[in-house]
């Protein structure tokens, strides 16, 4: 499990399987909600833990189903709602904040070019780092159980290569255990 510093954001799309992550501030995405409802929300929480916690938000998770290039937030299939190259410019609205770091818990968010190129778009609109993996993503077992619900402050762990987006270009494969200061050991 990979343990995440708090003030943090967890959204979770109306049909992911579990677990529903949660965080200090969990957000259940309704169907068909796009970029605009994701970014709304973040500076919502942002603005709280500012006025709380006297800190910026440190993690978001994006806990949603994905393919290359796109994030389907909103849902899957008719109705749904996504993220991709033709709404993500508005999480330029977050850029100056100086929130941490978005973890896109979703499949194949990072896979092939467009998934790593989505990603980096994200990562340099938002000025967050972005982490995201290239494999399809299973809750699978843990420790003989299966999780079906979420632990608070945690998420469970990527399946294939993970990758780190800067806002200033930059992809490295990462492990993000070792790699992200916005987590705890």
């Amino acid at each position: 499990m990979i343990m995440m510093q708090q003030p943090a954001l967890a959204i979770n799309s109306d049909d992911v399987p579990g677990p529903k992550y949660i965080m200090w501030q969990t957000k259940s995405a309704p169907r068909g909600v796009e970029a605009g409802w994701t970014v709304s929300q973040i500076l919502a929480s942002n603005r709280e833990a500012l006025y709380y916690h006297r800190s910026q938000l440190l993690n978001v998770v994006i806990n949603c189903h994905g393919s290359d290039g796109s994030l389907a937030i909103g849902g899957r299939g008719a109705g749904g709602g996504h993220i991709n190259s033709s709404n993500v410019g508005a999480f330029v609205s977050l850029k100056g904040l100086n929130i941490g770091t978005m973890w896109l818990v979703a499949c194949e968010a990072a896979k092939g070019p467009a998934g790593k190129a989505f990603c980096q778009t994200l990562s340099t609109l938002s000025g967050c780092q972005v982490i995201a993996a290239d494999e399809e993503q299973d809750v699978g077992f843990w420790g003989g159980y299966r999780l079906l619900a979420g632990l608070h402050g945690q998420i469970d762990e990527f399946e294939g290569t993970v990758y780190r987006f800067t806002v200033v270009g930059g992809m490295q494969a990462i492990d993000p255990h070792k790699d992200i200061y916005t987590i705890k050991d």
